[in-house]
């Protein structure tokens, strides 16, 4: 119907009193509406408005879409009719690759039993670095234009309080439990890559010229 947003009923998420006095929910109609009439009445570039617009109308239901699935499952009656699926998948969910039962999964975390691939499964320091990484180079790319002194400020800030971080990952490497030597030196030569990758990040070119973060 080309109304972004979903009807608000439950109303536990409701937080955001940007444009009303009592609180609204980010992924309701309502919100949403009032906020892409603001983005449209402030931004006269078609492509920085759609990107703006999408931030906005990328938000969902939790309240509903979460619960959904095992109604619709179940055959169960649907709260106000709502049918759209929110699905929030853990990190984790990439390490196995089959479909388990209840039991099993209880047994895998346990540790009775071991349902996990074969993929490599890096050391969490290792996945959060990349998940940091990987959100620096997601809003450096959001900039369509060259970025301001304040910007810039921000985005350096943040590649030296993870380049601090790797420092601190590597001093810890002989304090936390690795379970092999291999596994260790592994560990250390990853920290070393991230930390390459961050030094060669310049952010006082445009966007366009800034080197892709791998």
């Amino acid at each position: 119907k080309n109304r972004p947003g979903s009807p608000c009923y439950k109303k536990f998420l409701s937080s955001n009193t940007e444009f009303t006095e009592r609180p609204i929910c980010t992924a309701s109609r309502e919100y949403q509406n009032l906020k892409i009439n603001q983005l449209k009445g402030k931004i006269n570039d078609e492509a920085v408005l759609e990107l703006e617009i999408s931030k906005i109308t990328e938000k969902d239901c939790l309240c509903e879409g979460l619960g959904a699935p095992a109604l619709l499952k179940n055959h169960a009656k649907l709260s106000h009719k709502l049918s759209a699926v929110t699905i929030c998948p853990g990190p984790n969910l990439a390490y196995f690759s089959g479909i388990f039962t209840l039991r099993e999964m209880i047994d895998h975390i346990y540790g009775r039993a071991t349902i996990l691939n074969a993929l490599p499964r890096p050391h969490v320091f290792i996945n959060e670095l990349q998940l940091y990484v990987d959100h620096l180079k997601k809003e450096i790319g959001k900039h369509l234009s060259p970025m301001t002194n304040k910007e810039q400020s921000y985005f350096m800030k943040f590649k030296e309080n993870l380049l601090k971080g790797i420092e601190y990952y590597n001093s810890m490497s002989d304090k936390v439990n690795i379970k092999s030597n291999e596994f260790c030196e592994q560990m250390t030569q990853q920290l070393s890559d991230f930390k390459k990758i961050l030094q060669s990040l310049s952010l006082e070119n445009s966007p366009k010229e800034i080197p892709i973060l791998n």
